[in-house]
């Protein structure tokens, strides 16, 4: 049977959509980083408190993203996205009704629920992106999407900086479940003329794939996604608030807000130099490499102060920037064939729970040791991800050599 390459062709209101949801989940990703200071001065809350935020919507990567699998199995994916964005209006509208009433757990809550709508939707657009096409351009139109979702972190806090305000939230939540609404019934009265999805049936079954854990570049990469994972939100959790202390820059919450889209803007433009470098070099040695220069930045954002400590903080979006697709490859590589891949790629995917434990553990330290001085504990992580690195490229190169010559 010839492959049909002309799916892209066919099915442009399918195509906006998933891209659409791109940018969406950037978008509310990202506002977690407005909330933890807000929520920190209008409840007048410790550190370890206001990372809750981050916590509640992460924990849902861990809870729900197999069951999401199941249900992607019982739905066709047109109905599937609806429900998930269904789940998003939830979110927004209980976030609504918890602001109106100053409660902080529902407003933990319904991060939960937002975070559950993301897990849900981000379950089906990367398969359903990857089949709009031929099958040779599909890490093109992923690229793509996850292009989107750079951009909605970049461009967030840039854009909101002015509205960082609980009655302001009420509002961006209130034209986020809106055009959720609108997308739903885009979604609903489009017609895709697209055959339905395929969809791997095989439960994903991790305690009868022991083996699986049992390879050291397996849990060496779950590890590696934990601690980039759980660095990395944890420090555009905290920018604002570092940016507020007298030592630093003493910005105002809304100047500091601003300067959330260096760091995440950095990561994104990383990514697009990183992506050239990585053609020519040794992605794991890269990996290391990036990871040193991390932890020097974090030396200076512990040590110095001022505008030396402010950019110290932000240049590690920079370097960011290449490492989870570095580690998710370097994962990857250890499965013996497809099947394989599809549990690898679901395991390793619960590593991004490290973004719901290690920013909570910074602001527990924070509370005790100060804001600034708790970044430290951050080099352990891009730490452990140097020394992934240079092991996993000296196994790399001991493979390659034992390799036999072929004719």
């Amino acid at each position: 049977m010839k492959e049909n390459t002309n799916k892209l062709t066919i099915a442009p209101a399918l195509m906006t959509v998933i891209i659409s949801l791109y940018f969406y989940w950037g978008v509310l990703t990202l506002m977690n980083d407005l909330l933890v200071p807000l929520f920190k001065q209008d409840f007048h809350l410790d550190y370890f408190r206001a990372t809750l935020v981050q916590f509640s919507f992460f924990a849902s990567y861990l809870l729900c993203a197999f069951p999401a699998v199941k249900l992607l199995n019982r739905v066709n994916y047109k109905k599937y996205l609806m429900i998930g964005l269904a789940v998003l209006i939830v979110g927004c509208l209980l976030f609504i009704a918890a602001g109106a009433w100053h409660v902080y757990a529902f407003l933990l809550l319904a991060l939960f629920i937002l975070g559950t709508g993301v897990v849900i939707i981000q379950v089906a657009a990367n398969p359903i992106l990857a089949q709009l096409g031929a099958a040779k351009t599909s890490s093109a139109r992923l690229a793509l999407g996850h292009a989107f979702t750079a951009f909605g972190f970049a461009v967030t806090p840039f854009v909101l900086s002015s509205y960082v305000s609980m009655s302001h939230m009420k509002v961006i939540y209130l034209v986020i479940a809106a055009v959720m609404g609108l997308s739903i019934l885009w979604v609903n009265v489009s017609s895709f003329n697209l055959p339905e999805l395929h969809v791997d049936k095989q439960p994903l079954q991790l305690d009868k794939n022991r083996s699986l854990w049992l390879s050291p570049l397996f849990v060496g990469s779950f590890l590696g996604i934990f601690f980039y994972v759980g660095a990395e939100v944890s420090i555009g959790s905290l920018i604002v608030n570092y940016l507020k202390l007298p030592q630093i820059v003493h910005f105002s919450m809304r100047h500091a807000a601003q300067y959330l889209s260096l760091y995440w803007g950095g990561s994104m433009l990383g990514r697009f130099i990183g992506s050239r470098l990585l053609m020519k070099r040794s992605a794991a040695m890269m990996l290391t490499v990036h990871a040193m220069m991390n932890m020097l930045l974090l030396v200076g954002a512990v040590t110095l102060t001022g505008y030396w400590a402010m950019w110290s903080l932000l240049s590690i979006g920079l370097f960011n920037s290449i490492m989870f697709p570095v580690i998710f490859s370097l994962g990857l590589s250890c499965s013996p064939n497809s099947k394989h891949k599809n549990i690898v790629s679901a395991s390793l995917a619960l590593a991004t729970s490290g973004a719901a434990l290690i920013p909570v553990f910074q602001g527990w330290m924070a509370d005790r040791i100060g804001l600034q001085h708790s970044f430290g504990i951050l080099i352990f992580c891009y730490l452990y991800i140097a020394f992934f690195g240079y092991i996993a490229h000296t196994q790399i190169r001991r493979n390659q050599k034992n390799m036999p010559v072929t004719m």
